[in-house]
């Protein structure tokens, strides 16, 4: 469930994975409850009330959940450095059974080793969407057609060095082909509802302000 990450959480390409192999799919109950945690009650009755009704009881749910992402985490900002690589937790991940795995939902976050001031967005890279001072959105669809939903939080972590809140950011991405006819608002909503949550698990020092809602679309 972890993976390093050799540029951005958004810039790199991301592969969704085929297979799964966190000893939490023998637990569903509380696989869906780490999911929960997350994305709030109603992000799970999002993921179910979005897909077909005889594929609910087929649904795998998986991920590391909050507590170990926050323990990685916080293990990478012990040994923090500017220039460094970081690795990514996936927190929920929801796949369609059976296995081969076709559609699947899969929430991530980690440090960015892309600075939060660095420039991104044109030139195929996606759209960024700036909603405030600490935090942005950035919607990447890549060559397979998946439309990846990132979103990058100032975060500054008890007893780094000054402007570790910029070198390395919060990241955190959302991929979905499992669910039907959720908007782009929809999905990056919901990711900030995660991020709220890791905000908190991680204790910004900073208090970044994440919203409840994306923005609206810009005319």
């Amino acid at each position: 469930m972890i993976r390093p990450i050799p540029a951005s959480l958004l810039l790199a390409a991301l592969v969704m994975a085929t297979t799964s192999c966190s000893a939490e799919t023998e637990n569903p109950d509380r696989a869906a409850a780490n999911c929960a945690a997350v994305l709030g009650e109603s992000g799970v009755k999002w993921i179910k009330g979005n897909v077909a009704k005889t594929q609910v009881q087929d649904l795998n749910w998986d991920g590391d959940g909050l507590g170990r992402a926050r323990e990685q985490y916080n293990r990478q900002m012990e040994s923090w450095d500017p220039d460094g690589q970081y690795w990514e937790s996936e927190v929920c991940t929801v796949s369609r059974a059976p296995f081969p795995v076709s559609k699947r939902l899969m929430l991530e976050f980690g440090p960015s080793s892309l600075a939060f001031d660095a420039p991104m967005g044109g030139h195929g890279n996606g759209e960024v969407t700036p909603v405030n001072s600490d935090v942005f959105l950035h919607q990447r669809r890549d060559s397979s057609g998946v439309t990846h939903y990132g979103v990058y939080v100032r975060c500054k972590i008890k007893g780094t060095p000054e402007r570790q809140e910029t070198r390395t950011p919060l990241a955190g991405v959302l991929s979905d082909t499992l669910t039907k006819g959720t908007s782009d608002r929809e999905h990056m909503s919901y990711l900030l509802h995660a991020t709220r949550v890791m905000v908190r698990s991680v204790d910004c020092r900073n208090k970044p302000l994440v919203p409840t809602k994306a923005p609206a679309a810009r005319g």
